[in-house]
């Protein structure tokens, strides 16, 4: 008997093509605006 995936799976994300890729690209840009945020506030932390 063939393993049937979810249709979620099978559908290919049309920017970066996989979903992991899309949840890697998010943290690395929610990662760098911290990051810059950090660098160019006039904050002290």
């Amino acid at each position: 008997m063939p393993v049937t995936m979810a249709p979620d799976e099978v559908e290919r994300v049309p920017i970066f093509g996989t979903w992991p890729r899309i949840y890697a690209a998010v943290i690395l840009c929610a990662l760098a605006v911290m990051g810059l945020v950090a660098v160019f506030s006039s904050w002290k932390f």
